[in-house]
């Protein structure tokens, strides 16, 4: 199992996303993402958070609130996925260049407008609740939700 992270970074109504375009042979190309990464052997996974908001956006954060946990069964039909997600508005330094796509700032009325998958669009509903989150989401082999569970603690 692969376990990661996920920051939606905010500021001024607007939420940074990295749209993946660069990735050879990428189940998520050309769709809007948070920020985050895979967890390295013996990292505390809010360690993988900082390490990757820096890596990837050239940001780093002050603070950051854990909204909740998602597994991901057989994700993209290669493997199963534990991802942390996180949002974060308290943050120093410039947006550089990410090696795994566009950064961009987009409206929080926009978002759902966006190429997301379709969890997350259920995930941005879920950080309105202000209560933590566990999930599972399976996609089928075409990308589409198969099946959601949720509960809210």
């Amino acid at each position: 199992m692969i376990v990661t992270c996920c920051c939606y970074i905010r500021k001024n109504n607007k939420t940074l996303f990295l749209k993946r375009t660069k990735k050879i042979n990428d189940v998520s190309k050309d769709k809007y993402l948070g920020i985050g990464g895979k967890q390295e052997k013996n990292e505390f996974i809010d360690d993988t958070l900082i390490r990757e908001v820096k890596e990837e956006t050239g940001l780093t954060l002050k603070s950051f609130n854990l909204k909740g946990i998602v597994f991901y069964p057989n994700f993209g039909g290669q493997y199963d996925e534990l991802v942390y997600f996180y949002t974060s508005s308290e943050f120093i330094g410039n947006i550089g260049e990410c090696s795994e796509g566009e950064l961009v700032w987009i409206d929080d009325n926009d978002i759902n407008n966006l190429n997301l998958w379709e969890g997350d669009k259920l995930i941005f509903d879920w950080f309105k609740k202000d209560k933590i989150f566990n999930a599972i989401m399976s996609y089928n082999s075409d990308g589409k939700l198969e099946k959601c569970k949720v509960n809210f603690y």
